[in-house]
């Protein structure tokens, strides 16, 4: 569960970002090692399609990589000043609220259930937050 502490010129969230950010890091350097394995030793002639498989999962994973260091924050810690938008979202599958930051990156916090969703947005309107 995600949890918020403010203090008068920061808010520090309590989530699991940076482990998050570790395994899916972790696993797509896993599928393009793989996939740079699997084309540097394959016989072209007999795999051609499987080669092309291997190609888009590079791909997608390059793209993975780069959207989760140069799109995503994981910072424990953001600066009010900062912050430029705060945004929530709740659907069936998720529960979020997103702080878009000065630096063109967004921060995102996840939420198990719908109430404690709706505790953090009051708690962020009582510290003088503006959500959108």
């Amino acid at each position: 569960m995600s949890n918020f502490e403010f203090n008068e010129s920061n808010i520090t969230i309590k989530d699991a970002a940076k482990q998050q950010r570790f395994v899916l890091t972790f696993l797509m350097g896993i599928n393009l090692f793989n996939s740079i394995l699997f084309i540097s030793g394959s016989d072209k002639t007999i795999t051609y399609w499987l080669n092309i498989l291997w190609i888009i999962i590079a791909i997608i994973s390059v793209f993975g990589i780069a959207y989760l260091f140069l799109k995503r924050s994981y910072q424990a810690t953001l600066q009010k000043e900062e912050i430029i938008t705060i945004s929530w979202k709740c659907t069936k599958i998720a529960k979020s609220i997103s702080f878009k930051l000065a630096n063109g990156k967004v921060r995102v916090v996840s939420f198990t259930s719908e109430q404690s969703l709706k505790e953090q947005l009051y708690a962020l309107e009582q510290n003088d937050f503006q959500i959108q």
